[in-house]
Formats: structure tokens, C-alpha cells, sequence
């Protein structure tokens, strides 16, 4: 079956084909959008200050009185998704989405939109639940955001623990994700709080350790790189966590930041210059296991699917897609090292032997999350694999409103729970 486009309406794709290229309505709606600029930095600014909780209400209430409103509706009136298999919840995702894609993307709106948005999404948890713990080591280059969200950790450093290894408090090192222009690790702090919590199983029981990365254009992806190494060196040398009681998680373009970490932390075992380089001349070995969420991997312009399936991915549209991919060259350091520094691009050899890479079969990753499974594989990595059809880029986070969401995101944690330490206890 072909896949639907722009609410399956001729007339709405014919408006979008004409703000894709440069037209008097592109230039017009560009125009209205720039001038209404102050207006949107008041409304972002409103918007936050609302108490996340109450943002987070208004969401549900919101979306389920829209879906509430599609299900009265013939059925081939509400199948405005990608294909009619999706539930009512995709399909309304995608109505409330498409006016999106007519809107130019600001750097402010990216960052409005991974931050306040995911943290709409996933409130942080109180204080009282759970303790945060600030990282800020200027001289080692570290920075994030400790969350103490098992009680064992609380009692007992985990490197004097003389418990067994099943009994230990593991750590998630969660690498939030945005294209390396937005998010934050303080606006996922209920992502990797959540996520901690539901890893937790069989008496095995998750602190959470958010890398604070810095982000372009202010800075580089070799700087991001430089911090993700760091923060996994001080997890190791700085807090004494056996890097087989540490899951790396990260999240789009903080996957592509985790796997480039671990594939220097294996370099480093061979290469002094780059044991020196990221990880001050100390050991890091690699971790129980690593899980990727729709990881953007390929930092190049060879991507089939991110440069095609933009049109059809409510999340990176076509005009998020015209607002990052011009920047990524420079981001990178030149035109000609977008694809040396791409981790699709680098060794997999000497990795954890433990990976789960999840993603959507028709999102603006796809292609390389399949190459990158297919290199992992052949480099001997055991990898789990859950791809959905027709949903957009890291569903995951869309769990509190989508089906899809909440399965995507009970694959990953029975694969936690079940599989992650299988290797490492044996």
C-alpha cells in the first residue's frame, strides 16, 4: 500500500510543495513568521512558566478531547496517518503536526520544542523522590545531572558495595538527543528518571546519569564528543562505577554521541594518543550494554531516508530537516569530515557485546539505523532489533499519547530487564 501524504489531501500537498521551494507563498509565510518573532519568544516564555505538571495535563486533556472528537467521525474521514494501520492516536498526532511543516524552524524553536516539550511530556520527578545531584568539574570537562533514583544509592557509594554484582545499583548514562542543536540533560530529567525506574528488576535497581553536553551552533560536535567521553571517564574514575554496572542510553543524535564514545573507548585500548585525548591516559571499558533510540549515526549527506522522508515524518519535517542539515558541516569542523566523524563510518570492533538499536521503519533514520544494525552484527555484536512502520522519529517519547509509543518503550524495557546482564554476570 503507498504511503498517505499531507492528511491524504491533494490540495494540502500542493501547498506543501509550494513552501519547499522557494515561492511567493514560502516567502510570504517566512515573512509573517519573522515579524510575529517577539511574539513567539513572549509565548515560549508564558508557556515555560507554567508548572511542568500542569503543561503536561493540559497536553492529555488536550489530545485525548481531539481523538475523543476523531472517533465520532467516519473512519475514512480520521485515516490521516501515513497508513490506515496506525491507531487513532497516530492519526491525530499527525492532523495536530502538519501545520508544522509550512512554519520556518528557528534555533529558539528547536530548543523550545526538545526542551519544554519532552519535559512536557515526561515531568520531572519531585525532589522528594528523587534526589538530583549537579556535576560541574570544570578542570575534567564534566558536566550533568546525577539523578539518585534508587534508594540503594542512598545508602552506599557503589564502588565500596561488597554485594554481588546482581545486587549492585547500576547506572544509566542517558545522552539526550536533539541534532546536537537542542535539548537538554535538565529537560530529560524525566525521560532518564523514567526510564531508571522501569529498567529496575530482579533486584537490580538504576541511578541515572545525565551527560550535559555542550550543543551547536555555539559550539562543535567534536566538543560533544569530548564531553560524552569525559562524563563516561568520570563515571568510571570519578565515582567508581564498574563500567559492566553501566547501560549507555542515548536518544537520535545522542546515540550517534554514545556510539562514538564507546568506539574511542575501544581505540583507547590501542591507541595511546587517543587514550590520552579523551580519556585523560585512564581505562574505560565498555559497558554492560548500549541502547539506541533511533540513533542518528550518519552525520553525512548519504542518508537516503533523512533526505526523503522528511516529507512524510511529523516530527523532523522538511523544515527541521532545511534547518539543521545546512549547519552540519559546520558543526562538524568542514564539508570533508561530516563523514569521517560519523560513527556509521567508524570501526565496530572491540564494542559491548550487548546492543538494542529501536526505531521506525519510515522516519528520517531509518537507513542508517538498519546499516548501522547490519555493521554491529558483522563485527560479531549481538543486537536486538525493534523496528515499528509508519511512525515518526523517537516515538519513544511520544508514550503518554500513542500506543505505539508505550510498545516501543515496553520492548526496550523487557530488554532491560531480561537481556541486558545476561553476558555480564555470567
Amino acid at each position: 500500500m503507498a504511503l498517505r501524504t499531507h492528511l491524504g489531501s491533494q490540495a494540502l500537498g500542493r501547498v506543501h510543495g509550494m513552501v519547499a521551494k522557494n515561492t511567493a507563498l514560502r516567502r510570504m509565510i517566512d515573512l509573517v513568521v519573522a515579524m510575529l518573532s517577539p511574539v513567539e519568544a513572549v509565548a515560549f516564555s508564558v508557556i515555560e512558566a507554567v508548572p511542568c505538571r500542569v503543561r503536561h495535563v493540559l497536553l492529555s486533556t488536550g489530545f485525548k478531547f481531539l481523538v475523543g472528537m476523531m472517533g465520532l467521525l467516519p473512519e475514512r474521514w480520521t485515516r490521516l496517518g501515513i497508513n490506515d494501520e496506525l491507531s487513532l492516536e497516530a492519526h491525530a498526532l499527525t492532523l495536530a503536526m502538519w501545520p508544522l511543516r509550512l512554519v520556518p524552524v528557528s534555533l529558539r524553536a528547536i530548543r523550545f520544542g526538545l526542551g519544554c516539550g519532552v519535559e512536557t511530556g515526561f515531568p520531572p520527578p519531585s525532589s522528594s523522590r528523587v534526589r538530583r545531584e549537579r556535576i560541574e568539574l570544570q578542570e575534567q570537562g564534566v558536566r550533568g545531572i546525577y539523578l539518585h533514583t534508587s534508594k540503594q544509592s542512598e545508602a552506599a557509594n557503589p564502588a565500596e558495595s561488597t554485594e554481588p554484582t546482581e545486587g549492585k545499583v547500576k547506572v544509566l548514562m542517558f545522552v539526550f538527543g536533539g541534532a546536537f542543536f537542542g535539548g537538554s540533560a535538565r529537560a530529560n530529567i524525566g525521560v532518564a528518571a523514567e526510564y531508571a525506574r522501569l529498567f529496575c528488576a530482579g533486584g537490580i535497581v538504576y541511578d541515572a546519569f545525565l551527560v550535559d553536553y555542550r550543543r551547536c551552533p555555539e559550539h562543535t560536535i567534536d566538543d560533544a564528543i569530548q564531553d560524552t567521553t569525559n562524563a563516561y571517564s568520570y563515571l568510571i574514575h570519578g565515582r567508581g562505577v564498574a563500567p559492566e554496572d553501566i547501560v549507555v542510553l542515548g536518544i537520535s543524535s545522542g546515540g550517534g554521541l554514545a556510539l562514538r564514545m564507546l568506539q574511542l573507548a575501544a581505540e583507547a585500548t590501542q591507541s595511546d594518543a587517543t587514550n590520552q585525548l579523551y580519556f585523560g591516559g585512564k581505562t574505560c571499558l565498555q559497558p554492560a550494554a548500549c541502547m539506541m533510540l533511533a540513533p542518528f549515526v550518519d552525520w553525512s549527506d548519504d542518508s537516503h531516508s533523512l533526505k526523503t522522508l522528511h516529507v512524510i515524518d511529523p516530527i523532523v519535517n522538511t523544515r527541521v530537516y532545511e534547518f539543521i542539515q545546512p549547519k552540519m558541516a559546520t558543526a562538524c569542523g568542514g564539508e570533508d569530515r561530516r563523514k569521517e566523524m560519523s560513527p556509521l563510518s567508524n570501526s565496530m570492533a572491540g564494542l559491548c557485546k550487548r546492543f538494542m538499536v529501536s526505531y521506525s521503519g519510515h522516519e528520517v533514520c531509518t537507513d542508517e539505523c538498519r546499516s548501522l544494525i547490519s555493521k554491529l552484527r558483522a563485527a560479531g555484536v549481538d543486537v536486538a532489533c525493534d523496528e515499528m512502520p509508519h511512525l515518526p522519529h523517537v516515538h519513544h517519547l511520544l508514550a503518554s499519547l500513542l500506543p505505539e509509543g508505550r510498545k516501543a518503550q515496553d520492548a526496550l524495557v523487557e530488554y532491560a530487564r531480561t537481556r541486558v546482564f545476561e553476558l555480564s554476570v555470567q
